[in-house]
């Protein structure tokens, strides 16, 4: 998608937050939608975005309502006498007055999408940058060197002795053995039901099921991580067990 299809794009979805589409204009932002899938990944931002807002709004306007109710009972006699208003109830209908009345207005649909969906596409830009600063770029690190009756959770799913395994790759197994080597020698049996991610050249993340790894000399350090401890090894053989979950 062109910055001209872009902009574009953000201005078509402008007008549909305002309801403000001619039939040749929803025509536009259609193709503009079918024919490129990052145009489809903004436009449904933008509807969670639009969603978002308008519950927000109707949230508001419910509080409308209880600062009303409030301010009718405050401001009902008692005994014969008038009540005072109170400050702080008075202060919150105002507030809840100010934001009511500003979501009413149909600029500021457009306001709030053109500032809070630049910054929501920010937003999953820099936890994409975060995951791969933490995994680093995929890599090549393993294979899948042997397989004795498996079966995988992936309906369809497809797998080969040979296979190559790059960092940050998961592998479901439901039923079965599969046996893992890394580049380093290290050796990992998987028995399912487990599931197990690759995340460097020296280890991986054991989510749930039962693993036993075989060590060389060679790839010293070789760690094995789970959700509650890190195994090093240093040159031997271990096993581990991990409960989905824990």
């Amino acid at each position: 998608m062109t910055f001209k299809d872009s902009d574009r794009l953000l201005e078509l979805l402008a007008l549909q937050a305002d309801d403000r589409l001619t039939d040749e204009q929803w025509e536009e932002l259609n193709v503009l939608i079918f024919d490129d899938a990052e145009a489809r990944k903004v436009y449904l931002k933008h509807m969670f975005l639009h969603a978002m807002l308008h519950r927000i709004g109707r949230s508001v306007d419910d509080a409308r309502e209880l600062e009303g109710l409030c301010s009718a009972e405050s401001d009902a006699p008692a005994g014969g006498k008038p009540t005072e208003r109170s400050p702080i109830l008075g202060w919150l209908g105002d507030a809840f007055r100010g934001g009511a009345d500003f979501l009413s207005r149909p600029l500021a649909m457009t306001l709030l999408s053109a500032i809070a969906l630049p910054a929501l596409l920010l937003l999953v830009l820099l936890l994409g940058l975060m995951r791969q600063t933490e995994d680093g770029p995929a890599v090549a690190v393993a294979k899948l060197t042997g397989m004795h009756r498996c079966v995988w959770e992936e309906d369809g799913a497809e797998h080969a002795v040979g296979e190559i395994l790059r960092t940050g790759r998961t592998l479901n197994l439901k039923e079965g053995l599969a046996e893992l080597t890394f580049d380093n020698g290290a050796q990992v049996i998987l028995e399912g039901p487990a599931t197990f991610r690759v995340t460097a050249a020296d280890g991986g993340f054991l989510r749930q099921g039962v693993l036993t790894a075989t060590v060389p000399e060679p790839a010293r350090g070789f760690t094995i991580r789970t959700s509650l401890a890190n195994v090093v090894d240093l040159g031997t053989e271990f096993g581990l067990e991990v409960r989905d979950g824990v």
